[in-house]
């Protein structure tokens, strides 16, 4: 699937911090580090300030440039593994100073948006039981649009990150009660990971989501410091509003993404939410947050693509009707002057 450009954020809102291992990547493999920065407006220098922010088009295309030179697939898993405190910033450090594994999860779940705006994860939750054993899950989707490799990678290396932290900060985790669900095919590399882990991976789910007992929840994080938590807390907060605000809502965006359509198709909420990493429920959750649903905005688009033909062609009002999804041109007319006020004869100026 390609993604269109308008379909991304303008404004740099992206930390170097997790990109900075895909250059010490390429130099340990010895690869020509220039490479990754093919097609983008980067350098050495811009990796290597913490303070720098990236553009999600900067971003998409230095991890498509690193999976065609380093021939990588699993680059994704090897990256997240190599995740450390200091790659979550601030964040990490209050996740790493927080009193139970479950304190240490809301702190991602707050504070996602400093460490990757175009991710969200689901605060930790019940889900069921399995084999005898209870598990908790949390859920990860994107809040944007984004190259299907891309996407593919990033969600690698969430899991794999979220494992390796796991293992440092409580060590008496069982890794084989571990699964990782993945809404994309698995790849014979995800069955090495799987092997040289011990944690299960399951493709083709509904979503991606990491699954562990329910009993890690409760388990008090050996490096617990109240002080150091409260200190970073207080500046994750701070950070949290200094986020530039976004160039456009989620609906603003599915609208763009739903009206680049050639044929006049209008993708389906089903089809949006799997371009999102999410379950249509979970679109429809979200989209009730920004006081909107799906078939409203599909609603827009149609209107206003109603609106170009009536002002730019001779069809009838019927064939419009038709050309853009209404079974009828009674059903037409009404949507159209919900929205527009006008009948759309009258919008064209008939008499």
């Amino acid at each position: 699937m390609t993604i269109h450009l308008n379909y991304r954020p303008l404004e740099p809102c992206l930390p170097t911090r997790f990109y900075f291992e895909l250059l010490e990547h390429f130099r340990k493999r010895g690869l020509d580090t220039e490479r990754l920065f093919e097609g983008t407006e980067l350098n050495l220098q811009h990796l290597s300030d913490d303070y720098f922010l990236l553009t999600q088009a900067d971003t998409e295309q230095l991890v498509i440039n690193a999976l065609n030179v380093t021939g990588e697939p699993n680059l994704g898993l090897i990256i997240g593994a190599k995740f450390n405190i200091s790659a979550y910033g601030l964040a990490g450090f209050a996740a790493l100073s927080s009193a139970t594994a479950a304190d240490a999860m809301e702190v991602a779940y707050k504070y996602i948006p400093i460490i990757s705006p175009l991710f969200r994860i689901s605060p930790p939750n019940s889900v069921t039981t399995i084999d005898g054993v209870k598990y908790g899950s949390i859920d990860i989707y994107s809040t944007a649009f984004i190259d299907e490799d891309v996407r593919r990678f990033a969600i690698d290396a969430s899991m794999s990150s979220m494992q390796a932290m796991a293992n440092f900060m409580f060590s008496t985790i069982t890794p084989n009660l571990t699964i990782f669900e993945m809404n994309y095919p698995l790849h014979p590399y995800h069955e090495v990971y799987s092997a040289s882990t011990d944690v299960k991976i399951f493709g083709n789910s509904k979503q991606n989501r990491i699954l562990f007992p329910s009993d890690l929840l409760a388990t008090p994080n050996p490096l617990a410091d109240n002080h150091s938590y409260q200190k970073s807390i207080k500046k994750c907060d701070e950070l949290l509003q200094q986020l530039p605000s976004p160039q456009y809502s989620l609906s603003e965006a599915i609208i763009q993404r739903i009206s680049n359509t050639t044929d006049g198709y209008l993708l389906s909420q089903e089809i949006i939410a799997e371009e999102l990493n999410m379950s249509p429920r979970k679109l429809h959750r979200l989209l009730r947050e920004e006081n909107t649903k799906f078939r409203e905005l599909a609603a827009r688009v149609r209107i206003d693509r109603a609106k170009e033909m009536l002002e730019q062609t001779k069809d009838s009002v019927n064939d419009i009707a038709h050309k853009i999804g209404y079974t009828d041109g009674a059903n037409f007319a009404r949507a159209f002057k919900k929205l527009e006020g006008v009948a759309p004869s009258e919008f064209r100026g008939e008499s």
